[in-house]
C-alpha cells in the first residue's frame, strides 16, 4: 500500500491533504482531523460544494487545502 504525498501548490501556497470529518457544525463548517499531522482544524466548504448542495457527515473522507502557515482553518474541496 502506498503513501499518498502532500501536495504544495507554490503558486496559491496551499498545501492539500487528506483527513476525516469528526464533528459537523451549523453553516457548512466542520471539524476535520489530517491525517498527517494528528491535528483537528476548522473547516468551511468550497464554492462548488456549497454550489452542488454536497453536504458532509461525520467519518467522512475529505480532501482539504490549507495554507503552509496556518493549518487551523482550511478548506474542504472533495468529498470521497
Amino acid at each position: 500500500m502506498f503513501k499518498k504525498k502532500l501536495l504544495i501548490n507554490k503558486k496559491k501556497g496551499l498545501i492539500t491533504n487528506e483527513g476525516v470529518v469528526t464533528e459537523c457544525l451549523p453553516n457548512g463548517v466542520c471539524r476535520v482531523k489530517i491525517k498527517n499531522i494528528d491535528n483537528i482544524s476548522t473547516c468551511y466548504l468550497s464554492g462548488n460544494m456549497i454550489k452542488n448542495h454536497i453536504s458532509l457527515i461525520v467519518d467522512d473522507v475529505v480532501i482539504i487545502e490549507y495554507s503552509i502557515y496556518h493549518s487551523e482553518k482550511c478548506r474542504v474541496i472533495f468529498r470521497k
